[in-house]
C-alpha cells in the first residue's frame, strides 16, 4: 500500500500541520493505473493548476502557502467533464453546455453514460466523445431544455458525477 497526502475530507485545504492520507493499492505490471477504488480522496488544486498538499503549492519553484478562504478545483484524479449542445435551434432555453467535476473513474462514467442515452432515447444524440483517464468531453446534439437536460445529468450522475 502507497500513503498519498491528500485534501480534507471535507474538501478544502487540511490544516497545515494536519497529515492527511489515504491508502491506494500500489499499481502492477498488469494494472498500470489503478483507477478501483472507489474510496479516494481527491486531490485540491490551486485555480492556476498546481496541486495543494499539506496547506502549500509549488508555484515556479517557490513553496507558498494555500489561503483557506482560497477557490480550489478538483485534480487528478477527479474527472474533468464538459459537455456542449451543437444544436442552435431558436427554442428559448435549449441546453448549452455545462462543465463539472467528476468523482468516479472513467470507465463508470462511460457506464452510466450509456443508461443516460439509452433513457432519452434519441432526444440527446452524441456527435462526439473524447475520453482521458482524466477528462471527459461530450459534443451533442438535443433541443432539450437546459432544466431537462440538467435533470437527466443529475439523475445518471453525469454531471456532477458523484
Amino acid at each position: 500500500m502507497t500513503d498519498v497526502p491528500l485534501q480534507s475530507e471535507g474538501g478544502g485545504v487540511p490544516d497545515q500541520g494536519a497529515s492527511q492520507s489515504f491508502h491506494s493499492p500500489a499499481a502492477t505490471a498488469d494494472d498500470d493505473v489503478n483507477d478501483t477504488n472507489d474510496s479516494l480522496v481527491y486531490q485540491a488544486w490551486t485555480q492556476s493548476g498546481f496541486p495543494i498538499v499539506d496547506g502549500k503549492y509549488i508555484d515556479n519553484g517557490a513553496l507558498k502557502d494555500a489561503d483557506p478562504d482560497e477557490a480550489v478545483v478538483s485534480g487528478p484524479p477527479a474527472l474533468d467533464l464538459y459537455w456542449h449542445n451543437r444544436y442552435l435551434g431558436p427554442e428559448p432555453g435549449l441546453f448549452r453546455g455545462v462543465a463539472a467535476a467528476g468523482f468516479v473513474n472513467v470507465t463508470e462514467y462511460i457506464v452510466r453514460l450509456g443508461s443516460f442515452l439509452a433513457e432519452t432515447k434519441g432526444a440527446c444524440k452524441i456527435r462526439a466523445l473524447n475520453t482521458t483517464l482524466y477528462s471527459v468531453n461530450v459534443i451533442v446534439t438535443t433541443n432539450l431544455s437546459q432544466a431537462e437536460m440538467m435533470q437527466y445529468l443529475q439523475k445518471h450522475g453525469l454531471a456532477p458525477a458523484w
